[in-house]
């Protein structure tokens, strides 16, 4: 397969201080995920298109376009692949599989071998997928990186709501187009937050039980998980930082932290690869989902 188009996400830049390269090119496309040797070893995507076998390729037909999630000798897994539409290019496509799969596996995968990686919400096409969570707040910190695009398009078609997020005042039209009912101002004071967040929720009087960092951080952490309210879940996307200090003041309020692992290959996350995938072609054609694209790298 050849490559022509990778991303990488917020993790990669802070784990490496550098962006990868971009390839890109106007032929048929493919997508996958693996790990892929920078300065360090880093989560990277890539846009492919079918070329000279030289390894094991699993493709529907060698012309069909298709995206995957996988880079180990250049296999790709049919079942856990989309054919991309005509109105995704090889740059949106390569924010796919780590950006999107970092989403939904966390927040729609209920198989029993994910609990540490995932809430376990019903998805919108299982029973109650889309009416558990009308009328519910979800917070999301990072509203504008790609993960975080993702989860607010996510948490719209789980009917969360209001859909609150953070990010810079030059986004906020962007992230509103998406499904975001409120973007606060990424500058603000945890306090400031905190009380932004009571007079949005305060509404409907229904508490925030799933915050969701698409920046990880050690202060957006504490940020999430403090503003969430007893029995909730924060979902973080980085290995987790929050001080005892702050669990300690939060001793019996049973909050939750998981961090979302973004790959469809670890076996506790194929089914809903598989589940994902099988309607996300349909989705990215019609606009249920779209991929809004950072800066390119030539």
């Amino acid at each position: 397969m050849a490559i022509h188009s990778t991303t990488s996400t917020q993790w990669c830049w802070a784990r490496t201080g550098k962006e990868s390269s971009k390839r890109s090119a106007r032929r048929s496309k493919a997508v996958f995920q693996g790990w892929f040797e920078l300065s360090k070893v880093t989560f990277q995507q890539y846009a492919l298109v079918p070329a000279e076998i030289t390894a094991k390729v699993r493709v529907a037909r060698p012309t069909d376009e298709v995206s995957a999630c996988r880079l180990s000798q250049l296999r790709l897994t049919s079942a856990r692949a989309l054919q991309i539409p005509e109105n995704i290019s090889f740059d949106q496509a390569a924010s796919i599989p780590l950006g999107f799969a970092t989403v939904f596996t966390a927040l729609w995968n209920s198989d029993p071998g994910a609990q540490a990686h995932a809430v376990g919400f019903p998805a919108p096409w299982e029973e109650g997928g889309g009416t558990q969570f009308a009328g519910k707040p979800i917070f999301i910190i990072g509203g504008s990186s790609s993960v975080g695009q993702y989860a607010i398009q996510l948490a719209k078609l789980s009917k969360f709501s209001p859909i609150i997020t953070t990010a810079s005042p030059h986004n906020v039209s962007l992230l509103q187009s998406l499904g975001a009912t409120h973007v606060l101002d990424r500058a603000l004071s945890p306090s400031e937050v905190f009380y932004a967040l009571r007079e949005i929720t305060g509404a409907n009087g229904a508490p925030l039980e799933v915050v969701y960092d698409a920046i990880s951080h050690g202060n957006t952490q504490v940020l999430g998980y403090e503003a969430l309210a007893p029995g909730g879940v924060l979902v973080i996307v980085n290995t987790e930082s929050i001080p005892a200090e702050v669990k300690e003041r939060a001793k019996g309020e049973e909050k939750k932290v998981v961090m979302s692992w973004g790959t469809v290959h670890m076996p506790e996350n194929q089914k809903i690869g598989v589940e994902v995938y099988r309607r996300l072609t349909g989705w990215l054609t019609d606009g249920v989902i779209v991929i809004r694209l950072g800066r390119n790298v030539r």
